[in-house]
């Protein structure tokens, strides 16, 4: 795949087709050119190919979509070696079965994706962006859904547990309240406009109880407090030297957010663990590290426990197993909780007959 790295760009459409193997950044620095952008941004530099076996989404997924809505045709490579197109490049698409949401999300288990023709959407002029400070998590969580009520549209609005704030004063003298935090961004072409949306957002905020608000002022602020958001992860690898994670990476209905989040935490709090949690909130989304360790007998199976009842719940409220991450080993255990046994039963159909003999990403997704 590495040298499957073309880009040709359709400017005047909106579009740009590309090889599997070109990088999220690579892309995102030719677009960026033509005063383009590829909306899903993950964090991590992934190919297109990897993004689009993962449905991967991101912090702009809440205003433009996970992958899959930003793609508009495939060439895929089937396990018997025939290479079949999915999609088109229109917009709007009717035609057949729409094997390419078939393909996306499928982990490389159904075929291997090659090339895509993907949407791209001018590059906003203006932003702004802002870390505000509550008294509580759950707190937080609930003026997700006012802020969403009012038809404001942000580009990004992210939840931060209180550790995640407290080390990223430890480590980068960040100077944020050290609490639970909503980081949220507008965006768009107009500067009054997004000015504004981010003053009506605040307000919701300062309503709900906030206790403080860092803005950014500049381009350069902004970048540094992105920076800083996408390095959540290694923060508390650093921090549990010789600790096991379970990440947990439910997804559920905006009016089942805070609930949820209220939820882990009593779960956790019950259960001994220290927990972390950091959230696409906008759309719903929530990460969850349960750390814990190994060496302490009954630690790995009270960890899994918790794992399954926050899992379990969100699945009960209207929710999903996973958000982003996908199924890959771990999930399995969840799909016939989530969609029921004849719904797995079509999926394993689906699989014996594009891959009868097993070969592509054998034991992912689909439960044994």
């Amino acid at each position: 795949f590495r040298d499957m790295n073309s880009i040709e760009l359709h400017a005047e459409d909106f579009q740009v087709t590309v090889g599997a193997g070109v990088l999220r950044l690579d892309l995102e620095d030719h677009l960026g050119r033509h005063g383009l952008f590829f909306p899903p941004d993950p964090g991590a530099n992934a190919t297109i190919g990897g993004m689009i076996a993962n449905n991967a989404a991101g912090i702009r997924s809440l205003k433009y979509g996970a992958t899959r809505d930003n793609v508009l045709a495939m060439t895929v490579v089937l396990s018997d070696g025939r290479v079949i197109k999915t999609g088109s490049r229109s917009v709007k698409q009717s035609a057949g079965y729409d094997l390419r949401h078939l393909i996306i999300g499928s982990e490389g288990t159904l075929g291997l994706v090659t090339s895509a023709t993907l949407k791209v959407a001018p590059r906003p002029e203006h932003f702004a962006t802002a870390v505000v400070a509550f008294p509580e998590i759950a707190t937080a969580a609930g003026a997700v859904h006012t802020i969403l009520g009012l038809g404001l549209e942000p580009a990004a609005l992210e939840l931060l547990h209180r550790y995640h704030v407290r080390w990223m004063n430890e480590d980068e003298d960040a100077g944020l309240t050290e609490a639970p935090s909503l980081m949220i961004e507008f965006n768009g072409s107009d500067e009054r406009s997004v000015s504004g949306a981010m003053d009506e957002a605040l307000e919701v905020c300062e309503g709900a109880g906030a206790t403080g608000v860092r803005r950014a002022g500049d381009h350069e602020q902004r970048a540094e407090l992105w920076r800083l958001r996408h390095g959540t992860r290694e923060r508390y690898v650093r921090r549990y030297p010789g600790k096991k994670i379970i990440s947990v990476d439910v997804s559920v209905p905006i009016s089942e957010f805070a609930g949820t989040v209220a939820h882990a935490e009593a779960a956790a709090a019950e259960k001994g663990f220290d927990l972390s949690m950091v959230g696409h909130a906008g759309d719903g989304n929530l990460h969850m590290a349960v750390i814990y360790d190994p060496d302490e007998p009954t630690a790995p199976q009270r960890a899994e426990e918790l794992a399954t009842e926050v899992v379990s719940r969100a699945i009960d409220v209207g929710g999903t197993s996973t958000g982003e991450h996908g199924t890959g080993i771990g999930k399995r255990k969840y799909l016939i909780a989530e969609f029921g046994e004849d719904a797995v039963v079509a999926m394993r159909a689906i699989k014996q007959a594009l891959d009868p003999h097993g070969i592509l990403n054998p034991g992912k997704v689909l439960p044994d």
